[in-house]
């Protein structure tokens, strides 16, 4: 039967990389209805799902690790010698105001939906309890979170080792003085529409607020250089910038992922985590683990600045039996 489902980008690199190297393909987007492919290596083959989900995953990890507060309290259980942090946080409405409160003692707080991805519905930089609750509110269950200085790493496992790491920067455009805000953020759109089409750079409520704190607007002409940030929040769905420093991340972060790997029996997945220097020890540098994506984005590695990555190949390989460096 015929189907509208959109193929996720994940996906189309990895058929890439099949036909590539020569791994059979069974497609079976137009009889399912869903993206789901198998990949075959002789007698071997494997099924995945919007080019993220893979066969090993089981559904209670998968519903798991959706939880980010259920996340926070498995992290917990790892052996404390690995000093893997989490931020503080908050699950509303179960908490209360008053808790909040408290929270907010320690500076301001994220709220975010307790199983989001992509961005959607973080709010950051909440100093009262009103405007806390208001958000929680609109998501109905939401995580309340003590908001952590440093910035976005992103760190792709594969067959339990560190392949691809990347610091992800907020939506922004830089000015060339000759053409306006708005066609540098046009020209940033058509940049991602080849990157991952389903990535969508929108003008919404929090540009808007960026760009008058910055005293700009869509018809003015930045600089030459100048830098015009349009997002808080560093998630390529909304337009971030993937810079890779695989080779740069501490030698500590391979040990946190071989202790989440062995406990969670997890062998493909990424990690969120804010940190002021990923080249540092955690510890030295305030890291805090965000999230642990059982189901990562990952085509992000495929483009990233400085440096890029074949994960496709690396994933067919660690599925398949034929392990690939990139």
């Amino acid at each position: 039967m015929a189907t509208d489902s959109p193929r996720n980008a994940n996906q189309v690199a990895l058929i890439n990389a099949a036909t590539r190297l020569g791994y059979g393909i069974d497609d079976h987007l137009e009889q399912w209805g869903i993206d789901a492919v198998h990949y075959l290596n002789g007698p071997r083959k494997t099924l995945v799902i919007d080019g993220q989900i893979f066969a090993n995953l089981t559904h209670s990890m998968y519903l798991l690790l959706a939880d980010k507060q259920v996340t926070k309290a498995i992290v917990g259980q790892l052996d404390a010698s690995f000093n893997i942090r989490t931020p503080a946080s908050l699950r509303w409405p179960e908490c209360g105001e008053h808790a909040i409160a408290t929270l907010l003692q320690r500076g301001p707080v994220v709220c975010k939906p307790v199983d989001g991805s992509e961005g959607a519905g973080v709010a950051m930089h909440l100093t009262s309890t009103a405007d806390i609750v208001a958000h929680a509110n609109t998501l109905g269950s939401a995580l309340i979170e003590a908001q952590i200085a440093g910035h976005d790493l992103r760190i792709q496992v594969i067959a339990g080792n560190i392949v691809a790491a990347c610091t992800r920067r907020p939506a922004a455009v830089f000015g060339d003085g000759v053409h306006t805000l708005e066609q540098l953020i046009e020209a940033r759109r058509e940049q991602m529409a080849t990157q991952n089409p389903a990535n969508a750079l929108e003008i919404d409520a929090v540009t808007s607020e960026l760009l008058a704190r910055q005293q700009l607007s869509l018809g003015d002409t930045p600089a030459p250089g100048q830098r015009v940030q349009l997002k808080h929040t560093a998630n390529m769905a909304t337009g971030a910038t993937a810079v890779d420093v695989t080779d740069q991340v501490h030698p500590a972060y391979q040990q946190w992922v071989t202790a989440i790997a062995k406990h969670l029996n997890l062998q493909i997945f990424a990690l969120d985590i804010l940190t002021t220097d990923h080249t540092r020890q955690p510890a030295q540098a305030g890291a805090h683990l965000l999230e642990i994506n059982s189901h990562p984005q990952w085509v992000h590695h495929t483009f990233s600045e400085g440096r890029t990555h074949d994960i496709g190949a690396m994933l067919l390989g660690a599925l398949l039996g034929e392990p690939t460096t990139g």
